[in-house]
């Protein structure tokens, strides 16, 4: 299953400058619909007794992000979330995976404007999307409950 979040629906936002309508924007683009589609698709494939739900969610997910942290709380719960329901599923033939990438090459930082980001960190830390998405379905199809698509992503999170 796939997150429908935008990657220029991120924003830069410090707490004292975001008003209430854009943190709550933001919440319910990126928490709303995890759950939302969990709760739509899970009952169905329970039922059936065979499914796989791949939520998108971020290395960002397990640090604090100064500047970011409601991006970076709303992968927390992607993660957590997606943890606690592929625990509650098991026996019933349906998973739930987190895919935790790090950087992917996408027009993320452009459309958010935040083309500095470009060029930080070594160019193998960055992931090309079809790699991720290849990765993350890899997992999903295993029943694996969190997906880091490379190595450097899985020791950046830790």
């Amino acid at each position: 299953m796939f997150e429908p979040q935008g990657a220029g629906f991120f924003l830069l936002l410090i707490v004292v400058f975001g008003g209430l309508l854009i943190w709550v924007a933001l919440a319910r683009q990126l928490v709303f619909r995890v759950l939302a589609a969990c709760l739509a698709f899970l009952p169905a494939m329970v039922k059936r007794r065979q499914g796989a739900i791949l939520n998108v969610a971020s290395i960002a997910g397990f640090q604090p992000l100064p500047n970011q942290a409601t991006y970076g709380a709303t992968k927390a719960f992607a993660v957590s979330f997606s943890e606690a329901i592929h625990t509650d599923l098991h026996g019933t033939g349906v998973s739930c995976t987190a895919l935790c990438p790090g950087p992917v090459r996408t027009e993320f930082t452009e459309v958010a404007g935040m083309t500095e980001l470009d060029d930080t960190g070594p160019e193998f830390v960055w992931m090309q999307p079809a790699d991720v998405a290849k990765a993350g379905i890899d997992g999903m199809v295993k029943g694996r409950r969190i997906v880091y698509p490379s190595i450097a992503h899985q020791a950046a999170a830790w």
